[in-house]
């Protein structure tokens, strides 16, 4: 339990500056526009460009089958402009993400540990595709057996116990300084499953950003107004997501006595 408390407290210290939040929040910003141009050149209106920009399936379908073949176009070059946007936010994150950690742990410059650690961070992210994919065919096989509801529950705490040894399995790299991807993997189940703890503070974030989707999710009726919180949500996402990795951070640090008080 102390342990616990300790890489809370000091996850929370480390990411009590929002500002480190700012490059991946100013990147998915910018792949957000950039992924807007196509219902934009096309002369969409800004109710329809705000329904998209929410990600609604049913208002993308809607848009391709109400507006003709020019509009179908459209609707598939959005698609097309989220998947490589999300391809994008993913390398910008595994870089940042290096440079921050390193930052925390009090090593190296910014730039040079973002380079450092790009590599292995994207060989993490490849492992967790792979996991990824493995949890949903696992999802479905539950869900053909026992009913959707469980096979629902059944991807979302496989994916999410994905997200949270992808997150301690980034904190082992820095700390420990292995750069390859697998081995660092390894270490951080070995972590997780030594720390109980750790699994508590993967739910607690979960439950962060869980209530975040949740106010997110409510909006409001004025466009203008969702689109002003829209923006502030993302950044808050973006710093809870630092948050959780300031707690991997603080607590494989004192699992190997680097931090003092444990």
């Amino acid at each position: 339990m102390h342990l616990l408390v300790h890489a809370l407290r000091e996850g929370l210290s480390r990411a009590a500056n929002p500002a480190p939040a700012l490059p991946l929040y100013l990147t998915g910003l910018l792949l957000g526009l950039l992924q807007a141009w196509p219902a934009l050149a096309a002369g969409s209106d800004a109710a329809t460009i705000y329904e998209l920009s929410r990600g609604g399936g049913d208002s993308l379908a809607m848009y391709a089958i109400s507006g003709g073949p020019a509009a179908a176009g459209t609707a598939a070059l959005w698609v097309a402009g989220a998947l490589a946007a999300a391809t994008l936010y993913g390398a910008a994150y595994n870089f940042f993400s290096g440079g921050i950690l390193a930052r925390w742990a009090g090593g190296g410059r910014f730039w040079a540990s973002c380079r450092h650690s790009f590599w292995s961070f994207t060989g993490l992210g490849a492992l967790l595709l792979l996991f990824a994919g493995f949890a949903v065919v696992l999802a479905a096989i539950v869900g053909s057996a026992l009913g959707v509801l469980p096979g629902l529950v059944t991807a979302a705490v496989l994916l999410q116990l994905a997200n949270l040894l992808g997150e301690y399995a980034r904190a082992v790299v820095v700390v420990d300084g292995r750069r390859d991807p697998a081995r660092a993997m390894r270490e951080a189940i070995a972590l997780c499953a030594r720390r109980p703890g750790a699994l508590l503070l993967g739910l607690l974030g979960f439950g962060l950003h869980a209530g975040l989707a949740w106010l997110a999710w409510r909006g409001t009726s004025v466009v203008w107004v969702d689109l002003a919180l829209a923006q502030l949500f993302a950044l808050l996402w973006v710093w809870l997501k630092l948050l959780r990795l300031a707690w991997a951070l603080a607590y494989a640090r004192a699992d190997r006595g680097l931090d003092t008080g444990v």
